[in-house]
């Protein structure tokens, strides 16, 4: 909550979603590294209830953590990675599409349920040339800001557009 103010109220918090994640995560390596069949098993259920956990949840948590586990999974298998993705996203706009009366409101329904654009994270991951970035400490605050503040332009915008 932001405060006093009643027209901007921010409720959501990625950061669940993303510590049910590396949680994911690290159960998939536990997995990984064990040479106990059992354990492997074992792993594959906690990484399956984490996923059932994040859906149920978490802030977009079935979409965000599905998106990590390929993305980690996959991260050397860049077409299929990126195939399974574009795959995934036809399916959400397919489920999330319906027709309005007209063009506006069906985009403007498109703007509420837009989980299928998570696609468009392909070309910034495209980018990334596998080297760590630059470790000072403006880069590390210049991210740590970014995050709330690019959420208060958002909120900002929407309450100068309502």
């Amino acid at each position: 909550m932001l405060g006093a103010s009643k027209g901007l109220y921010i409720s959501n918090n990625i950061f669940f979603t993303l510590a049910l994640g590396i949680l994911m995560l690290n159960i998939l390596e536990q997995g990984r590294s064990t040479p106990h069949r059992g354990k492997k098993v074992l792993c594959i259920g906690g990484v399956a209830a984490v996923l059932v956990l994040g859906a149920v949840l978490a802030e977009g948590g079935i979409i965000v953590l599905p998106f990590m586990l390929t993305a980690y999974v996959l991260r050397d298998r860049v077409a299929l990675r990126n195939g399974l993705w574009l795959a995934g996203s036809a399916v959400l706009l397919a489920l999330s599409y319906v027709p309005y009366p007209t063009r506006f409101e069906t985009l403007v329904m498109l703007g509420y349920n837009s989980d299928f654009l998570f696609v468009l994270a392909i070309p910034f991951l495209m980018l990334y040339n596998g080297e760590r970035g630059p470790k000072t400490a403006a880069s590390k605050y210049l991210f740590y800001g970014f995050y709330p503040l690019h959420l208060w332009v958002i909120g900002l915008l929407a309450l100068a557009v309502a």
